[in-house]
């Protein structure tokens, strides 16, 4: 059993929607995945549900309907911490930017940023806008190539973890 209030109400008593859970109640959450925000309508609202498997069978049915959405689950505590589940379709889970990929373009961009620096420094750097488009890549790789080493350390701090 599920009931849908506004996520503020100043009308009501508490106004905030958090602490009309209980223990064991959560509330859901329904955003658009694309722009990342709630659903449009005139109030913002959740969905409160008695327990967290009732909150998961309602996430999951919604995202099998539209693939769009995202539910987010919360308890009592508020929107002030990571959510207890996330549901999206697998479909959006993979729009991420891959390793695969940010290895391979931070090289590309580092080939390219040395050919383009060359071919300016041929020149006697008159043309200047090789050099320019060039220091771009070298710091688009760079935020690659650090996304890719905190990735690994997580990854290694995670194995070592009891």
């Amino acid at each position: 059993m599920s009931k849908v209030v506004r996520v503020y109400d100043p009308n009501r008593n508490p106004p905030e929607w958090s602490a009309l859970l209980s223990d064991s109640q959560v509330a859901v959450f329904v955003e658009d995945d694309h722009q990342e925000l709630p659903l449009s309508g005139a109030e913002p609202t959740c969905e409160i549900f008695d327990d967290l498997p009732a909150a998961e069978a309602h996430c999951k049915q919604l995202i099998q309907r539209s693939p769009r959405l995202r539910c987010l689950v919360f308890d009592h505590n508020g929107r002030g911490g990571d959510p207890l589940a996330v549901y999206e379709s697998p479909k959006l889970m993979s729009q991420e930017l891959t390793t695969r990929f940010r290895r391979w373009s931070s090289a590309a961009m580092i080939t390219t940023a040395v050919v383009l620096i060359w071919y300016d420094w041929r020149s006697d750097f008159e043309r200047m806008w090789p050099s320019v488009l060039a220091w771009k890549f070298v710091t688009t790789a760079l935020v690659f190539i650090t996304w890719e080493a905190v990735l690994l350390v997580q990854r290694r701090l995670k194995r070592h973890q009891p």
